[in-house]
């Protein structure tokens, strides 16, 4: 399967949240502990730090766009959706102690989103893919399904950007009530070297 059809899709669907600034350490590092913070997070439910509070959820949703940046075959989406479903117990298992103006509520809701797309519009893609790689003669096909890619990734997009959009804000609106500042995840800069190497 030709992988180029198929990574600017995916990523369009993997805006993250920013995490709380946590001073120095490389980019690595930083995915690292944002990793730990995951799995931290499925078994530490509770959380009265606020600083805590956000990077266990910003680990959850890190651990998942990991795994869906680098997922090229419909085993590693299908691996991604275990992720995804495990990633929303935990989040909802998690309570905070003060008010988290909402962003526990609209995390919850990219998640679902993420779930639908590995049960529907990323396996679309994929199928697509395969059939325009296997008619590659028949031009009206190809474009055809291009033209199908192309509505999917569209409709990705703006469904996207709004959850993200009340995502960052509820994040944004969170940390300013508790003084913390937020700075981009790490994660960010591996999305945009991929995008940029396409």
């Amino acid at each position: 399967m030709n992988t180029r059809y198929v990574y600017p899709f995916l990523l369009l669907a993997v805006l993250l949240g920013a995490i709380a600034s946590c001073g120095n350490g490389s980019r690595e590092d930083q995915i690292e502990d944002l990793m730990d913070r995951a799995d931290e997070a499925k078994t530490d439910n509770f959380y009265d730090d606020p600083y805590e509070y956000n990077q266990a959820i910003i680990g959850l949703q890190t651990e998942i766009g990991y795994q869906l940046i680098q997922a090229e075959t419909v085993e590693e989406i299908e691996k991604a959706r275990e992720t995804i479903l495990t990633n929303i117990q935990a989040l909802e298992k998690l309570s905070y102690s003060g008010v988290d103006y909402g962003f526990k509520s609209s995390m919850l809701d990219l998640f679902s989103f993420y779930l639908r797309l590995t049960e529907n519009e990323f396996l679309e893609i994929y199928d697509l893919v395969a059939e325009m790689e296997e008619n590659t003669s028949d031009e009206s096909f190809v474009l055809e399904g291009y033209s199908r890619l192309l509505e999917i990734q569209n409709n990705i997009d703006e469904e996207e950007m709004e959850l993200s959009n009340a995502m960052l804000s509820s994040q944004e609106e969170f940390a300013a009530n508790n003084n913390f500042e937020l700075i981009d995840n790490p994660l960010d800069e591996e999305i945009n070297a991929i995008n940029e190497g396409l």
